[in-house]
């Protein structure tokens, strides 16, 4: 009976591990690389401005404090390159039901969504050490003069977030250990937003929809404040996601954290729901078949 179970067992894993392995080599390499040459440019153009005036590591935070470089060409790349996980098509449905188990299905799509998002982070990090050497930009970790005055865009600009590395000099936070802080915000970000295109496209059954929706939600979340109000409420992913503050404030770090953890706990429970729902339907209908 013990040896049945665990063969059981074993194969579970094993089906679980290569269902993984096809989610993630669905992405393919050209399409990575292609997206990581065009963000390399992006970022190269970006820093070639202040590359004089700061190191690598206060380049980063800055750039990841952006609202349009964050919006665009580091959440929409996300979008893209893992739009193959929490897929509900008939195919995913019926690997579902030959898993038995809508559970271990959504558990490898988290698993193989969280792998995806970590790989896409690592591609983002050394991206920017290479664009730090091709611009013989400090690794220093130490704050730069021009750190507490740098602004991230002209005041009154359309994207201006006031001078983004006050409180982090302030209370003498090094560069390198906001960008350390900063690693586990953005990773819930990008899952985050996946989680939301999955719901999106399952409800609308059409992906095309589903991401459009999701495109949406991503930049009214970064412009909220800029189009609709002037005093801010700490809500908004966008908020939590930067270790960098906006107008001088920023809430603390350990409540950002619960933030992301409540904020997926909530989604991933109703997504889960929506599978479960799912497979249900799909079993039913095939009985009805078999019948």
């Amino acid at each position: 009976m013990e040896l049945a179970l665990h063969a059981d067992y074993d194969r579970r894993v094993y089906c679980m591990i290569h269902y993984i392995k096809y989610k993630i080599t669905e992405c393919g390499i050209m399409k990575w690389l292609i997206i990581f040459v065009i963000i390399g440019n992006l970022i190269y153009n970006f820093w070639g401005t202040f590359k004089a005036n700061i190191s690598v590591y206060e380049a980063v935070l800055l750039i990841l404090s952006d609202k349009l470089m964050l919006a665009t060409a580091f959440t929409l790349p996300v979008l893209l390159l893992v739009s193959n996980v929490f897929n509900f098509s008939r195919y995913e449905l019926q690997i579902m039901l030959r898993q038995e188990s809508a559970k271990r299905w959504f558990e490898a799509n988290v698993l193989s969504s969280s792998i995806l998002v970590l790989i896409y982070i690592i591609g983002l990090l050394s991206v920017f050490v290479a664009v730090g050497i091709l611009h013989g930009m400090s690794f220093g970790n130490n704050w730069s003069r021009a750190a507490s005055t740098q602004q991230l865009n002209p005041i009154g600009g359309f994207d201006y977030t006031g001078l983004p590395f006050i409180i982090l000099v302030y209370k003498n936070v090094k560069p390198l250990t906001a960008i350390l802080m900063e690693l586990p915000l953005i990773f819930f970000r990008f899952v985050f937003y996946l989680e939301i295109q999955a719901l999106f496209c399952h409800l609308s059954k059409q992906r095309s929809i589903g991401q459009i929706i999701t495109i949406a939600l991503n930049y009214f979340d970064v412009f909220f404040y800029n189009i609709f109000f002037d005093m801010r409420i700490n809500i908004l992913p966008h908020e939590q996601t930067i270790v960098t503050c906006i107008d001088g404030y920023r809430l603390p770090y350990f409540i950002s954290l619960l933030y992301w953890i409540l904020l997926l706990t909530g989604t991933m429970g109703a997504h889960f729901i929506l599978a479960e729902d799912a497979a249900e339907r799909m079993a039913i209908n095939r009985l009805s078949e078999l019948q």
